[in-house]
C-alpha cells in the first residue's frame, strides 16, 4: 500500500514518509516520489565495514532504486537531507512522537 497516496479520492495527510532500522532514522520519501537515504552501512556481509549513499531516487522513472539522482536533482537532495535532519532532532526531544507541542 501506497502510505503517501492512499486512494485517488482520499488525500493522504503525510507530506513525507521516514525510513527507521534499528533505531535509526536514515531515509526519506517525498510525496512528489523523490526517496532520500542518508550514509548507511552496507546490508553485505562481506563488505559490513563499508559505507553506501547517499542516494535519491525518482520513483516516478524508476520504481526499482537503481539510479542515483543526486546530479541531476542537487536542491531536491538537500531539502530532502535537511528534512531527515530536522526530523532527527526533533526525534531527540520527543523520540515516540507523541507529544504535541
Amino acid at each position: 500500500m501506497d502510505y503517501l497516496h492512499a486512494t485517488e479520492e482520499d488525500e493522504s495527510p503525510h507530506e513525507s514518509l521516514f525510513f527507521i532500522k534499528r533505531n535509526k532514522m536514515y531515509g526519506v520519501r517525498s510525496r512528489d516520489n523523490f526517496k532520500y537515504f542518508d550514509r548507511h552501512p552496507t546490508e553485505n556481509a562481506a563488505y559490513s565495514t563499508l559505507k553506501q549513499g547517499p542516494f535519491l531516487f525518482d520513483l516516478n522513472h524508476d520504481q526499482m532504486e537503481s539510479y542515483n539522482v543526486s546530479a541531476h536533482f542537487p536542491e531536491k537532495e538537500i531539502a530532502l537531507r535537511d528534512l531527515l535532519e530536522s526530523k532527527r532532532e526533533q526525534m531527540k526531544s520527543n523520540p515516540r512522537g507523541w507529544r504535541v507541542r
